[in-house]
């Protein structure tokens, strides 16, 4: 069946399918490759994919960097074989040994969208008090803690499916509290109407990758402003930071 593009409003035949307003779109009009496309349009697909209007959880944007820096390692690992091969006399074992690791990291990329999507409707509280004694009243629950701290006119309680510390009890230490929401429109709500208090901030549930590269990123912004750049900022895009230029 045949629609129309909303980017371009011409016919769109076997385009791109938001999940959540049902649209179709072009892949170049979605800024997606032909590869990532072929992994969407996939009736078995453990991936979803959002146009920007929802603008849930974009994974091919807040994917782009991790791609563009995928694709060097591609060049670097085709380099690197080539030598371990021998050169050109080995062009067979070399083009084997490079479709095996090109395989490898496209398989790392499709796991990563997947793992960022099993954590779409995840948060992450920080310094948030384990003390749960109420002044000799009892007992108070992390989700209540949660609802006083964000307020109920964010959340409510039937939104909670799911409320953690992370990691292991240490004396003197606040564990991150893990919570996980019905919705990732929910998560939204909180990360735009939350304003951080008593040192006690949100943040999304990042995975491992992001977090290096979510590290990586403050790191150069230090030591860029410790170089005297004094016209830069660090700009949060679903909890990923990211260097910008200030408008003078």
């Amino acid at each position: 069946m045949s629609s129309k593009c909303p980017s371009c409003k011409r016919n769109c035949k076997d385009g791109l399918t938001c999940d959540i307003c049902k649209q179709s779109f072009h892949p170049n009009c979605a800024g997606v490759s032909p590869e990532e496309a072929e992994c969407l349009r996939s009736p078995n697909r453990k991936v979803r994919y959002f146009c920007d209007k929802c603008n849930i959880m974009d994974v091919v944007t807040n994917l782009q960097q991790e791609i563009d820096e995928l694709k060097k390692q591609i060049v670097e690992l085709k380099k690197a074989t080539e030598e371990r091969a021998g050169g050109t006399d080995n062009n067979t074992v070399n083009t084997t040994v490079v479709a095996a690791d090109k395989q490898l990291i496209d398989e790392e990329l499709i796991n990563e969208i997947f793992e960022r999507q099993q954590r779409a409707n995840n948060l992450i509280i920080y310094n948030l008090s384990e003390d749960n004694l109420n002044e000799g009243e009892g007992e108070i629950s992390d989700t209540t803690k949660i609802l006083n701290l964000v307020g109920t006119q964010i959340i409510k309680e039937e939104s909670v499916c799911k409320c953690v510390r992370v990691g292991k009890a240490v004396a003197g230490k606040i564990r991150p509290l893990l919570l996980r929401l019905k919705a990732p429109e929910d998560v939204i709500r909180v990360l735009k109407m939350y304003r951080p208090r008593n040192n006690v901030y949100v943040n999304r549930d990042l995975t491992v990758r992001q977090r290096n590269i979510a590290y990586n990123i403050r790191k150069e912004f230090k030591i860029r402003k410790e170089a005297g750049e004094q016209n830069i900022k660090m700009k949060y895009t679903n909890g990923i930071p990211k260097i910008i230029q200030e408008k003078n």
